[in-house]
């Protein structure tokens, strides 16, 4: 068997993996303002949400969903953050967003575009932008719900459907005027977010905002509330780069096995795994009977060192119960601030306009 070699290669293996589910099946990371970064426009940095440009967020971070804020102004669809003007959608399209997805043919990635100013210039703005010569790269890729290759579908495609059918971007408005089937843009008004921002420094209790042991506590309080038990289709986060947000997706997603561990912590609450070591202040592996117990994988159970760390093994022949502590069941709670940011609607409508 030939192993992925390069951090691409494996993104890519992790992707084909998931061709199988449908759209609202799978768990994606979004970088929120993704076009809010500092390279090279360092007069921004104050209102910056993310380091890397938008092509690097989608090939190094791993990236598959960006928010973009828009706004029509002096003849042009700007990207825009508070009062400081990113530059042109266009060229972010033309120049990062093309590239990247003819370089990545498995890769599915959403647009979700936050509307500012004037709606109908802005719509009719679009239109011509994706009516463009110059943008047939991006526009050809783009997801249309009415177009006749879904005509029997009566759910979302499958991600390897819309591979097959070259409809890998998927672009989502917050504004009821600004969608349009011809153009493939469609409201929102059935996604599933939540929101990770500002508190992204790693050196913080369970890994800040973008670890494990504040990320994924959220996740399933938002998996809670929604009603349906389904995970959220994107989580949204600050400096994209930073902290375990792709890890996370990638537990959702089941393409990797493992909670995390070892983030800083002072208390159970602050771990993914529900278990903190109040020698190391880090996070560790829940003890439980049996294997795949929180932070281990399911070949492995979590044992009880003699100097009172707990550990991954593999249980040999004559490890008895009595080395687990009885108790402890591997079920993680948790308690959220009900404050949280957690958007609760589901992408479970496939609604085609007649």
């Amino acid at each position: 068997m030939n192993w992925p070699t390069t951090q691409q290669e494996q993104e890519d293996n992790k992707e084909r993996r998931l061709g199988g589910r449908r759209l609202h099946e799978v768990t994606w990371l979004m970088a929120h303002n993704a076009h809010a970064n500092t390279v090279g426009n360092p007069i921004a940095e104050a209102v910056a949400n993310q380091r890397l440009r938008i092509y690097d967020q989608l090939s190094i971070v791993g990236v598959r969903g960006l928010m973009l804020d828009v706004r029509w102004a002096q003849g042009a669809i700007k990207l825009v953050h508070g009062p400081v003007d990113y530059g042109l959608l266009s060229d972010v399209l033309l120049n990062e967003v093309v590239p990247f997805m003819d370089s990545n043919r498995n890769s599915v990635i959403t647009l979700d575009l936050q509307t500012l100013g004037d709606q109908d210039l802005l719509m009719n703005g679009l239109r011509n932008l994706l009516a463009s010569v110059n943008l047939t790269g991006f526009t050809d890729k783009i997801f249309r719900i009415n177009d006749d290759k879904w005509s029997n579908h009566t759910n979302w495609p499958t991600l390897d459907e819309l591979r097959s059918a070259g409809q890998r971007i998927i672009v989502l408005s917050d504004s009821q005027i600004i969608q349009s089937s011809h153009i493939g843009i469609m409201w929102k008004f059935n996604i599933t977010r939540l929101e990770s921002r500002l508190q992204v420094n790693p050196n913080l209790l369970g890994g800040g905002d973008n670890g494990w042991g504040v990320l994924f506590p959220r996740v399933l309080a938002c998996t809670e509330a929604n009603g349906q038990h389904l995970a959220p289709n994107y989580i949204a986060v600050d400096w994209a780069d930073v902290g375990e947000g792709k890890q996370v997706v990638d537990y959702l997603n089941g393409v990797i096995d493992t909670i995390g561990t070892g983030e800083r912590c002072i208390a159970d609450e602050n771990c993914a795994t529900g278990s903190c070591n109040r020698s190391s202040k880090r996070c560790q592996c829940q003890l439980c009977e049996g294997l795949g117990c929180p932070g281990c994988s399911p070949s492995q159970t979590c044992a009880l060192e003699d100097k009172g760390e707990h550990i991954c093994a593999v249980p040999s022949m004559g490890f008895a119960s009595q080395d687990y502590q009885s108790d402890a069941m591997g079920k993680i709670s948790f308690s959220v601030p009900t404050t949280m940011p957690c958007i609760v609607l589901i992408l479970f409508l496939f609604v085609r306009n007649k």
